[in-house]
């Protein structure tokens, strides 16, 4: 046991020796059990028949079998090594006896010698027990040749005692080495085995995970694939070959009813498709496994009904490789009709209140319109009263006929933007100069502004691009600030109105158009409510002019706004974006 280091390992070592040296214990019992019936049959062959001799051959026997009845306790492990000496020192006694009683110690002394070195062989004790076990043999033959001999020592048994001695301690030192290179085995095994439970341990271990990685991987698959099935959006997969991963069943009826081509996984996706739809998908899938992610939107006839879809591709992307591509095909037909309805109720409503704007601004459209009828009444007759007179020449005819037509064309030229104003016509989309929209809403303000002592000052950025949009509603937005403006300027005195608008690019992405006023102003409350519906500071408004004039700057992607001017009034702006 000295050789064991003081490790991990030490523990288990102790318990593998102790558990090895008992079953030699009882292995070395059967040996010496077996030895002394066999010396008995020799001794009794031999003519020694000894009542003496065989009472310690009888007595020997008991005691082997009460020590390999002890041997077989569960808890004499740990006392190996005493059982183990107790073996070794009875026999040697016994054997030392059984010498003494024949008279014989040459025998004696080689079943001693013999008995050391097959414990030393034998036993995994170490060289302590060892040198106990020596010990003990020594006594025996001492006490042996002392008896048979009587305590003298020939001369000529010198040798023969050297030799005895250095057997003797060569046991010990066999002892040692067996112990050492025993150790180093069990230590070995130990640490395979070891090494063998740990594998076993992590193999487990990796099995357990693998197995619940296996059954929750399969568990997302399945709540996936019912997620997938049960969607509103027709979905499917494909990889880089264009070949079906994944497909649910709303995409493989809309494929059906679309190209009457049934699409499964496994097959390839465009091989199964018109040739102009084919490359069509192509180049959308080449896209999109390119690393590109976009959302596209699509029409096709379903039913015998155009509808519409919102088309996203997805790229799968593992460690920076595209593997595949996803796509979500959401119907959006029902979405594209409501908002068709909303831009046709808000065209309706931008209507009625252009006509309610016309009706308050008729008294300046009439004086408008009066003075070029005005203008055509005078030259009509002051011609007629010439001609009367006689003093009327041709040449002047010419004169007065040019003059009637240019103010005819001016009272056609207000009542054609009255009536561009007036009419119902669907939404627009086209290129909008905003100063020019800007220009003609000032002039069909202008003679209602000179009505009311207010005069309209324009601030128009030159060469501005254009905006795309219905010029027809952003006017109609313009002359409502307007409008707005004269209004409120009647509550100051003449001195102090001024109405100025001013345009202006902003930062190369949108126009700015801003209505400045020094009336009254609006109240911190009322300047964050003026954009709802039905909210006025008019007396008989309805309070949707605002509210109609920010849904139709919300429609054009732009903003407006109020902010209250730092000395006095109010200046409302609103953007548009860029064509």
């Amino acid at each position: 046991m000295s050789q064991l280091r003081r490790d991990d390992l030490l523990p288990q070592l102790r318990q593998e020796i102790d558990r090895l040296l008992l079953q030699r214990v009882r292995l070395g019992l059967a040996l010496v059990f077996g030895g002394i019936l066999l010396f008995a049959v020799v001794d009794w062959e031999a003519g020694r028949q000894l009542a003496w001799l065989y009472t310690v051959k009888t007595v020997g026997l008991a005691m082997i079998m009460v020590a390999y009845a002890v041997s077989r306790r569960s808890n004499i492990a740990s006392r190996a090594n005493m059982l183990a000496w107790l073996t070794v020192a009875t026999t040697c006694a016994a054997t030392a006896l059984s010498g003494s009683i024949v008279g014989e110690s040459t025998g004696t002394t080689i079943l001693c010698v013999s008995a050391t070195l097959i414990s030393a062989m034998l036993f995994p004790w170490g060289p302590r027990p060892q040198l106990a076990a020596v010990a003990a043999a020594a006594t025996a033959i001492g006490v042996n040749f002392y008896w048979v001999h009587g305590g003298m020592l020939p001369p000529e048994i010198y040798g023969g005692t050297a030799a005895t001695l250095a057997a003797l301690g060569m046991s010990v030192g066999l002892t040692y080495e067996l112990q050492r290179h025993r150790v180093g085995l069990m230590r070995e095994n130990l640490e395979r085995q070891r090494a063998e439970h740990q594998v076993m341990t992590l193999n487990e271990d990796l099995e357990r995970r693998v197995r619940e990685r296996t059954a929750d991987l399969e568990a997302l698959a399945s709540t996936l694939s019912n997620l997938i099935e049960s969607s509103g959006d027709a979905i499917w997969s494909i990889d880089r070959a264009h070949r079906l991963v994944t497909i649910n069943s709303l995409a493989r009826q809309q494929f059906h009813k679309t190209y009457g081509t049934e699409l499964t996984p496994g097959i390839s996706f465009s091989e199964h498709l018109p040739e102009e739809s084919r490359i069509y998908w192509r180049n959308l899938y080449d896209r999109a496994l390119g690393g590109e992610r976009f959302t596209i939107e699509q029409s096709s006839i379903l039913d015998n009904t155009l509808r519409h879809f919102l088309t996203t591709l997805n790229p799968l992307t593992v460690s920076n490789k595209t593997l595949g591509v996803t796509i979500f095909a959401k119907d959006i037909t029902d979405l594209k009709q409501a908002e068709a309805a909303s831009r046709q109720h808000q065209a309706d409503l931008a209507h009625v209140l252009r006509l309610g704007t016309m009706g308050e601004i008729v008294a300046g459209l009439a004086h408008e319109i009066n003075q070029p009828l005005g203008a055509i009444t005078n030259y009509a007759g002051g011609c007629q009263r010439r001609m009367q007179s006689g003093t009327l020449h041709l040449a002047d005819v010419g004169e007065v006929i040019d003059r009637i037509s240019e103010e005819a064309l001016r009272a056609g030229e207000i009542l054609r933007r009255v009536r561009r104003l007036i009419r119902k016509e669907p939404m627009r989309c086209e290129a909008i100069d905003v100063n020019a929209v800007v220009s003609d809403a000032a002039r069909v303000m202008r003679s209602e502004a000179h009505l009311r002592g207010t005069t309209i000052r324009l601030a128009l950025a030159p060469e501005l691009p254009t905006v795309n949009g219905d010029g027809i509603q952003i006017e109609q937005v313009m002359v409502n600030l307007l409008l707005n403006a004269v209004e409120a300027l009647e509550s100051v005195p003449s001195s102090e109105r001024d109405l100025a608008v001013r345009t202006s690019l902003v930062d190369g992405a949108a126009i700015e158009v801003s209505v400045r006023d020094t009336g009254g102003g609006l109240a911190a409350p009322i300047s964050e409510m003026v954009f709802a519906p039905f909210v006025t500071t008019k007396a008989n408004g309805l309070g949707m002019g605002l509210a109609i004039s920010r849904s139709i700057i919300d429609a054009h992607n732009g903003r407006l706004w109020v902010q209250p001017n730092p000395d006095r009034g109010s200046t409302f702006h609103f953007t548009l974006p860029l064509a």
